[in-house]
């Protein structure tokens, strides 16, 4: 899936199939065909419990002129979640009352919805992480293993847990402030990942450094105004928004700088080897 930002009107996410070389998306089409007066983003699809395949999104006012009256729900962003039917077409969307999901001028974001123990789940944090459940009890779980890994910088989900059998693989961003060759501050984005044990009692492995990091050596988009003129620069951003194991292999989707998209594909042994045990 990828999504577009028009200068002051709503945008839209597109879903279509990848091809098998990777290199390009086939039927391409918009997954909410009717006219609407609101901004979707962020797009993760997922399967449920019931093995149907559905999509989560971020909802809000951002890119459109829409009633931006403060006491709006959606002015503020918030997660949708919608059931894709067979043409590909999100339909029945809810607003999951997790977190302040349901209140006025509270943003929310980074969730990410999985399958577990025959329900659905939804990793809503990872500092701390924290995962909530259809039926389940709320899990809540100390990660300030990885301050040393990100140094205490804002800290969000990337991608679902990954079931591995023996334990769940997850990935997170950071972000945090540095500045280019010429002094010009910018925002950089960073990837790692973690692993827990099954029940999420306990962080078991980190990786000790970031494995992506955004760079201005790829385009980075510049915002204007409506004459043209510079204003600010979009993150030097990398963001992995699904995951999976495909025998041996670790299929990741990823965004770079809002402006491209692409498919990293790596031997899971490439990831595995690089975590290290937590005392």
């Amino acid at each position: 899936m990828k999504y577009f930002y028009l200068n002051g009107r709503p945008n839209d996410i597109y879903i279509g199939m990848l091809s098998p070389d990777d290199a390009s998306i086939i039927g391409t089409k918009k997954l909410r065909s009717k006219k609407h007066r609101l901004s979707y983003e962020d797009p993760r699809l997922f399967k449920g419990p019931d093995d149907g395949l559905y999509v989560q999104f971020v909802t809000s006012t951002y890119a459109s002129r829409y009633d931006k009256h403060t006491d709006k729900l959606f002015n503020q962003p918030k997660v949708s979640v919608c059931w894709v039917n067979d043409n590909f077409e999100a339909v029945h969307s809810a607003t999951p009352p997790i977190g302040e999901n349901l209140h006025p001028g509270k943003a929310e974001k980074n969730w990410c919805f999985f399958p577990r123990n025959g329900e659905l789940a939804c990793l809503y944090s990872t500092r701390p992480l924290i995962v909530e459940s259809e039926r389940t009890p709320r899990i809540e779980l100390n990660t300030d293993v990885l301050d040393q890994v990100t140094k205490g910088a804002p800290t969000f989900n990337s991608t679902a847990p990954i079931d591995l059998g023996y334990g769940y693989l997850i990935f997170y961003h950071w972000k945090h402030t540095t500045f280019s060759e010429n002094g010009k501050p910018y925002l950089i984005y960073r990837v790692s990942a973690y692993m827990v044990d099954k029940d999420f009692t306990k962080v078991t492995y980190i990786i000790p450094e970031s494995i992506f990091t955004g760079s201005l050596e790829d385009r980075v988009i510049e915002w204007t105004d409506l004459m043209g003129n510079p204003v600010s620069n979009q993150p030097a951003v990398i963001l992995p928004f699904g995951a999976y194991v495909e025998g041996t292999e670790l299929v990741m989707s990823l965004g770079v700088n809002d402006a491209f998209m692409g498919v990293f594909r790596t031997p899971l042994e490439n990831i595995m080897k690089r975590l290290k045990k937590v005392d």
